[in-house]
């Protein structure tokens, strides 16, 4: 990610991939509720609204938007400093701070950014100690009105380890569901192909979605498992059959 030299020195968890936009996400109706508040996030001037959160099964493409979502700030505010991470990354920082005894320092550097962003803060589940800095950094992040985004495979209602006022917080801010459908992930897969420089046709295509599941990242790693197996164009369902089947 490329941030300021200070914010490389200080984080040690940098993880935007550059590659994941807006533009590039599949629009459907399952997630285009999720979609247009992401953008509206990051867009909207004079909004209090500075936490969002956003659940959905696994696959469904809350990383890309989340990423996406933090390109299109770097985009608009060259300077802004952002974070992405994952939550086991966030908890091995908060583990570091507590070894280090540095916790002034921690939240400091935390509190500094416009745009934190924690992918799967369901790994934060019944750590205790780590929920608690996250609070800190919240409530610093607010008062100074930046922004916090946060994904989750699940409801903050089945959140069963967290404490009530972290869930408060995050109950706070704008909550929305991700969802996928056959069509969606047949759209995901032929754009993908044309991506990598292929027409994957339709029979092709539903064979592959069939074959790989509703999880977006077992459609893509069987899409490349394909290309890998035969260079061929266009990719037609013989050819798939027989690179997954092989």
């Amino acid at each position: 990610m490329e941030v300021r030299d200070e914010m490389q020195a200080e984080f040690s968890n940098l993880e935007l991939n550059g590659n994941l936009s807006f533009e590039c996400f599949v629009l459907g109706m399952e997630n285009q509720q999720a979609f247009f508040a992401a953008k509206e996030f990051v867009e909207a001037v004079n909004v209090e609204q500075n936490v969002l959160f956003i659940h959905g099964e696994h696959g469904v493409g809350k990383t890309h938007l989340a990423h996406a979502t933090a390109n299109l700030l770097k985009s608009i505010a060259r300077d802004a400093k952002i974070c992405v991470m994952s939550g086991k990354s966030f908890v091995s920082d908060v583990v570091r701070a507590y070894r280090s005894k540095s916790f002034e320092k921690f939240r400091k550097e935390y509190r500094s950014l416009d745009l934190l962003v924690i992918d799967d803060i369901d790994c934060l589940d019944n750590k205790a100690r780590t929920q608690e800095e996250l609070i800190h950094i919240l409530d610093g992040l607010h008062l100074q009105n930046t922004k916090f985004l946060a994904t989750s495979s699940f409801p903050l209602g089945e959140f069963s380890g967290f404490e009530n006022r972290l869930l408060s917080r995050l109950h706070g801010g704008l909550a929305v569901k991700m969802g996928s459908s056959a069509e969606l992930l047949l759209e995901i897969a032929k754009r993908r192909a044309r991506s990598l420089g292929h027409v994957l046709e339709d029979d092709a295509a539903l064979f592959l979605v069939k074959n790989a599941g509703s999880d977006i990242r077992h459609i893509e790693g069987a899409l490349n498992r394909v290309v890998a197996f035969e260079k061929r164009r266009p990719l037609t369902l013989d050819l798939v059959k027989l690179a997954l089947m092989s």
